[in-house]
């Protein structure tokens, strides 16, 4: 029987992997080894076999790593942030300025932007909090913030205006 709230990340890059965490519990196995070697470098030994890895990279949630001389780029979200974010995309289309509309109702716990930021496809734009939970709000597109139309600790209502963008 499953206990507890259902959390589930989506790892997206080359695949993608769902990572639920329901009772997720990180156990030891004596069969591999994580060695920090330094700032962001570590060394895992699995068996007989060593890997290097760094963290190249890491903006938000977007990270490249190097691991035994490849690079890999990744994204970990919340499903629900990426459902949100096709959703914002559906309704903007491909119009040269789109606005970005409040999912849910909720209040603003942190802006990340101001007028004039320039800002990447699924870059944090703000943070929502409902329901208790921290809702990351993510640029639709490559963009230029043409108006915040709210402030931290703002109350919203479902689909009220948060931001104006133009796509770049």
């Amino acid at each position: 029987m499953k206990t507890g709230r259902l959390q589930k990340y989506v790892v997206k890059g080359t695949r993608e992997y769902n990572v639920y965490t329901r009772n997720f519990k990180l156990r030891r196995n004596p069969k591999y080894k994580v060695i920090k070697k330094g700032s962001g470098k570590y060394e895992v030994s699995i068996g007989k076999d060593t890997f290097s890895g760094e963290i190249l990279h890491q903006k938000h949630n977007e990270f490249t790593v190097g691991i035994n001389g490849n690079t890999y780029d990744f994204i970990i979200d919340r499903e629900e942030s990426l459902k949100l974010r096709a959703v914002m995309i559906a309704e903007n289309g491909q119009n040269a300025f789109f606005h970005v509309r409040s999912p849910m109702p909720g209040k603003i716990e942190e802006i990340f932007v101001k007028e004039g930021s320039v800002v990447k496809k699924g870059e944090p734009l703000l943070i929502l909090e409902a329901m208790k939970m921290q809702n990351q709000i993510l640029s639709p597109d490559n963009a230029i913030v043409k108006a915040v139309h709210v402030k931290e600790k703002d109350s919203v209502a479902s689909k009220q205006l948060l931001l104006e963008l133009e796509k770049q």
